[in-house]
């Protein structure tokens, strides 16, 4: 009997994640690839365009998903096989993440939204834009914030409730506010090279 439920709940839960992308692909005009799965809520609104790649994964157990864009010509593109786990992704202009990311519950956005100088903080025009790049095999811990112009390499890990202001080099380990290398990591990515 035990069986038979774990079977339903598993034909419940893949039916559930159709309904979700079908949702999405018409309703917003998210491209979705082959194989995607949406376990959790997922939020998407605004003019511009969002891309997933096949087998990308977007789950949660506590936190909602949301893919946001501010402008007409903003593209956010998630690649192949991520895994999206209540991160909020803020584009005005151009998110990249690569292929196999895993983002947690992280806030990535290329723009400030607003004006930085007193006289212009009301002026969302006045906002900085600038592109994020989050290269392929990129861990983003929760809590973490990735800001406008930052491009992560590729197979680096970004610590919990950090603060990426600055780009940072392909296989190291970061972490802190702001984010810095902690260390570097070896070929494997499994360990650290002192």
């Amino acid at each position: 009997m035990r069986w038979l439920s774990s079977q339903i709940y598993r034909v419940y839960i893949a039916l559930r994640s159709r309904v979700y992308v079908i949702y999405h692909s018409w309703v917003h005009g998210v491209q979705f690839g082959r194989g995607v799965r949406i376990y959790s809520k997922l939020l998407v609104h605004g003019p511009g365009k969002v891309i997933i790649a096949d087998g990308t994964h977007i789950t949660s157990r506590r936190a909602v998903n949301e893919l946001y864009t501010t402008k007409p010509d903003a593209v956010l593109t998630v690649g192949k096989n991520c895994s999206l786990n209540g991160a909020i992704v803020a584009c005005a202009k151009s998110i990249t993440i690569g292929d196999r990311c895993v983002i947690a519950e992280a806030y990535i956005r290329d723009t400030s939204s607003h004006g930085l100088s007193p006289g212009k903080r009301h002026n969302a025009d006045a906002a900085k834009i600038d592109p994020v790049v989050l290269d392929e095999n990129v861990w983003i811990g929760s809590h973490t914030h990735v800001m406008p112009g930052v491009t992560i390499g590729r197979n680096t890990i970004v610590g919990v409730n950090s603060v990426v202001t600055k780009s940072l080099p392909e296989n190291v380990f970061a972490g802190g506010i702001p984010a810095k290398i902690i260390y570097a990591l070896d070929d494997d990515n499994q360990c650290c090279k002192t």
